[in-house]
């Protein structure tokens, strides 16, 4: 049988428990306590260190460590300045535990500020992505979960996503779960008419894409006029977002000349620099005037 830093690596959690059920040997019951901790059964976990303490402090630095996270994880910060007492009268173990126990007041303090703070986030957030009113509220509720938790929070951003809050925040989320990975299939709603289905772990950021790559390139041939430049950039961003979830097919070198085109409508600049530049470059002037007006359509 694999032994149980094995069976640990392989998570099987439950069988470490059944193993070590009648243990007394220190080791197997910090892989108990880690088990347990591993399966959420945090209230278990600390039940074998309140019964089992005496065997466990003949490794005292790791029960401390293993002890006040646990304590920390479930809120009981009272509890902790308990604990910590009573490891005060212990006698001398290391110079390590002492400089561990001599911090231990500053950090209880610090997780029990950031658990209240947490709890205040979390009111905030649940209120805000339930009722998804302004934008700048729900970027913000959205920017306090961990990328490791916005699956967590699938249900409730469900409810954003098919609200009348902007399409750019809208992307913003989605582009977030993107990152994370989020395995969820959500409905976006596009419009009135429009609800489609899309799961972040199967879509792609557009802003991570090749064509928009390209473009940003050649937009960085346009330092001698900055004007047009960020002009285009601008255009380029609003049309690839108010664009997503649906992919862009255009080549890259007529996306560019369109938004030049359009950058030049919008600064009043005239265009027959950019006509001939086209021309020259043997690019169909019609194909590039039919992908400004796509464009255009989405700004």
């Amino acid at each position: 049988m694999d032994n149980l830093k094995t069976l640990m690596d392989k998570r099987n959690y439950n069988l470490v428990i059944k193993i070590t059920e009648n243990s007394k040997d220190s080791t197997d019951l910090f892989y108990r306590i880690s088990a347990y901790t591993a399966l959420g059964q945090l209230e278990n976990a600390l039940n074998v260190i309140k019964d089992n303490r005496k065997i466990l402090e003949k490794k005292l630095d790791l029960l401390i460590k293993i002890h006040f996270q646990l304590l920390f994880m479930l809120n009981r910060f009272d509890e902790a300045r308990d604990e910590m007492d009573k490891y005060y009268q212990l006698p001398y173990y290391s110079q390590a535990v002492e400089e561990k126990l001599n911090s231990l007041p500053k950090e209880i303090a610090k997780k029990e500020k950031e658990s209240y703070m947490m709890s205040n986030h979390n009111k905030f957030i649940d209120d805000t992505l339930l009722n998804p009113k302004n934008s700048d509220d729900v970027i913000s509720a959205v920017e306090l979960i961990n990328d490791e938790d916005l699956y967590k929070f699938s249900n409730k951003i469900q409810n954003v996503l098919t609200s009348d809050i902007s399409r750019e925040v809208k992307n913003y989320i989605i582009f977030r779960m993107i990152k994370a990975k989020v395995n969820f299939e959500f409905l976006y709603k596009i419009n009135e008419d429009e609800i489609i289905k899309i799961n972040p772990l199967n879509a792609k950021n557009p802003f991570e894409s090749d064509i928009f790559k390209d473009v940003c390139n050649k937009l960085s041939s346009l330092s001698k006029n900055p004007s047009l430049q960020k002009n285009m950039f601008d255009v380029l961003m609003i049309y690839i977002s108010n664009q997503f979830p649906y992919d862009i097919n255009f080549e890259p070198l007529f996306m560019f000349y369109a938004i030049k085109l359009i950058g030049c409508d919008l600064l009043n600049i005239d265009n027959n620099e950019v006509l001939d530049e086209i021309i020259s470059s043997e690019l169909s002037l019609k194909k590039v005037i039919e992908v400004k007006d796509i464009i255009k359509q989405k700004l």
